[in-house]
């Protein structure tokens, strides 16, 4: 682990996960080593976590082959695609698989738009659960929820129009990680910066917000 322990004149410990791999761990200067030790131990599991996410990032923007073989992510599980040939294209989870049936397993085009189609189907089910649940806390009008592909951003809102769009591909992402980006989102039409009151409000919904966010 990439692990830099800086000093501040701050209340309390942070800990930062940057896109380098680097772990960065911000503590008060009255606090022991041991203790930083003793915490960094407890978010283990976490860090893990999101340096995974890092090093498995291009996933979202690298061109896939969709072969036989290759690895996809559906609500934070990774899946290996079996790749098969048949007269009807289809797509079905089994025995820890993500079998992809096409007409030829040469036609990458034609399994990219089979394995988008998959998600999009479990994404429209899912994030509309997702922000119905949390627009009735946010108490705020929605015109459009909008799931398209988008090569920076999980999430972004147009908090004038009432308008929120999420990343196809939050449908990889591990079912708490996708709560918090809908929450974000919902929260820019009360909040349309990343003020501290924006924060403070996502925590008062979400305490544990800073273990589920992501990239």
């Amino acid at each position: 682990m990439n692990l830099t322990i800086v000093r501040k004149n701050i209340k309390n410990i942070n800990i930062t996960i940057r896109s380098n791999g680097e772990v960065l761990v911000s503590a008060p200067k009255r606090v022991s080593k041991r203790y930083i030790d003793e915490l960094i131990k407890k978010k283990t599991p976490w860090i893990k976590k999101k340096l995974d996410y890092f090093k498995g990032r291009k996933s979202l923007t690298v061109k896939k082959s969709y072969d036989d073989g290759e690895k996809i992510y559906y609500l934070g599980e990774e899946f290996i695609l079996k790749v098969v040939e048949c007269s009807e294209e289809r797509v079905w989870l089994e025995d820890g698989f993500l079998w992809l049936g096409v007409r030829s397993e040469r036609d990458i085009a034609a399994k990219e738009r089979l394995v988008d189609s998959w998600y999009l189907s479990k994404a429209k089910k899912l994030f509309e659960e997702l922000v119905k649940k949390y627009q009735k806390i946010v108490k705020r009008d929605i015109k459009i929820v909008r799931i398209k592909k988008m090569k920076t951003r999980w999430g972004s809102c147009n908090h004038v129009r009432g308008y929120i769009n999420l990343n196809l591909y939050l449908i990889q992402r591990d079912i708490k990680e996708i709560e918090y980006v809908v929450l974000h989102e919902l929260a820019h039409l009360i909040y349309p910066n990343h003020s501290k009151e924006f924060y403070n409000y996502i925590a008062s919904i979400m305490p544990d917000w800073k273990e589920r966010r992501i990239g």
